[in-house]
């Protein structure tokens, strides 16, 4: 993933988690889309992907959550930050489903 810094107005990912730092009822739908708007503008993106599916944890989506970082993990099979966050989901989505 690339290093943080300020956003450029052209960057859709960034752009994208400038909006997830606002108040989250806020936010969601219109974040999500733009994290999918740069993920369709380049489906092998990494940052897109992890940031959305970490959104989707913050709402609560822990099933949507699941399905991208199923899709990193094809992408960058031995990313341990990936392996622990979708981890952390499976046990958010069991929690869920209780």
């Amino acid at each position: 993933m690339r290093p943080y810094g300020p956003a450029s107005r052209t960057d859709p990912v960034d752009h994208a988690v400038i909006k997830s730092m606002r108040p989250l009822e806020a936010r969601s739908p219109e974040v999500v889309e733009d994290f999918g708007r740069a993920i369709n503008l380049d489906p092998g993106t990494i940052d897109a992907r992890y940031e959305r599916a970490r959104f989707y944890r913050k709402l609560g989506e822990a099933d949507e959550a699941l399905r991208d970082y199923d899709e990193l993990i094809r992408l960058r099979p031995d990313d341990p930050s990936i392996l622990r966050d979708r981890q952390l989901a499976v046990e958010e989505a069991e929690a869920a489903r209780r």
